[in-house]
């Protein structure tokens, strides 16, 4: 709470200046003590120049005396999971010519196949880059992303990925 309080002063010492708040759904459940955040917002509608920012998983979780109140957040944008349209031309971002568009349509069917998030498409590409880099190559090739994609998938577990037992480590 320290911590926060002295963000959104620091904040309003350096205005105008943007401050930003990722996953707060997690935060006010677990870091942040949702009254002392709520004040620290109030205080912000006198401050010109200070932009807060915020970030949800499941902007459910929040409490609606932090989403239905105006000056606390007084926009609100729901950015959904990428469709396959959407997938493509985020692959196409990260590959660019790197590869053909039609493995790159290929690669934008796995959102709908494993329901992968822009998360897991840029990490396609990540994967896919140190595995061709391992095998000294500037660029992936398909195999490369093949592989990347299996890894993904078993991290994921949707195939079945091997679970570790913890119970030796654990007392």
């Amino acid at each position: 709470d320290e911590m926060m309080r002295e963000a959104f002063a620091y904040a309003e010492d350096q205005c105008p200046s943007l401050l930003y708040f990722e996953d707060l759904d997690s935060m006010l459940d677990r870091t942040i003590d949702s009254s002392s955040f709520l004040n620290a917002m109030d205080g912000v509608s006198t401050k010109n120049g200070l932009l807060v920012i915020a970030t949800a998983n499941d902007i459910k979780r929040l409490r609606t005396n932090v989403t239905d109140r105006p000056s606390r957040f007084d926009r609100k944008l729901f950015i959904p999971p990428p469709d396959v349209d959407m997938a493509n031309k985020y692959l196409k971002r990260w590959f660019s010519n790197l590869i053909t568009d039609t493995k790159c349509k290929e690669l934008a069917h796995l959102v709908e196949k494993y329901g992968f998030s822009y998360a897991y498409l840029k990490e396609v590409y990540i994967t896919s880059m140190f595995e061709a880099l391992s095998h000294n190559r500037k660029a992936p090739l398909s195999k490369d992303i093949d592989n990347a994609i299996k890894r993904l998938i078993k991290d994921k577990n949707i195939l079945g990925g091997t679970k570790i037992n913890m119970d030796k480590y654990i007392k």
